[in-house]
């Protein structure tokens, strides 16, 4: 088993796009996530473009959206994602969470990311703290691949 690396990455958005973009970049079987999808964070050129190039070279990725997410609003605010599903409609599903489930992402059972809650800080700049995990030990992926499965079959498609 190759050595395991956890990075804890803590700061506002702007400091998560590189870390999200680098581990997508890696994507080639699968790419399962959780998230609210941020425009303020996925709006940014080069995520867009990762979004892109993971449609056309992942074989299935899994978006599933927290369950307070607006789907009309975000179909306005970030309208790429919606535009990629119709282009790679056997690529990419899209479903929102019928319950709370944390954000996450996992690819090809070797990278995760995990986020952690949200603060704001003194200047009132909105904080987030990740841990990005590179290679976990077997265990991790056992127990990590049940549960999003679990959140994926009880959230409501579309």
């Amino acid at each position: 088993m190759k050595d395991f690396g956890i990075k804890r990455v803590e700061g506002p958005l702007r400091v998560f796009r590189k870390p999200i973009i680098e581990m997508l970049q890696k994507g080639e079987i699968f790419i399962d996530m959780s998230t609210s999808f941020n425009p303020t964070c996925y709006n940014d050129e080069a995520m867009q473009l990762t979004f892109t190039d993971c449609a056309k070279n992942v074989a299935k990725i899994r978006i599933l959206l927290d369950k307070e997410v607006n789907i009309g609003e975000l179909r306005e605010e970030v309208p790429y994602i919606f535009d990629l599903k119709k282009k790679y409609p056997n690529t990419i599903e899209i479903a929102r969470a019928t319950g709370d489930v944390p954000h996450c992402i996992i690819v090809d059972g070797k990278f995760f990311r995990i986020e952690g809650e949200h603060q704001t800080n003194e200047a009132g700049e909105f904080i987030t703290r990740n841990l990005i995990i590179e290679n976990p030990p077997p265990v991790i992926t056992k127990l990590i691949y049940p549960t999003f499965d679990l959140w994926w079959d009880n959230a409501d498609k579309f």
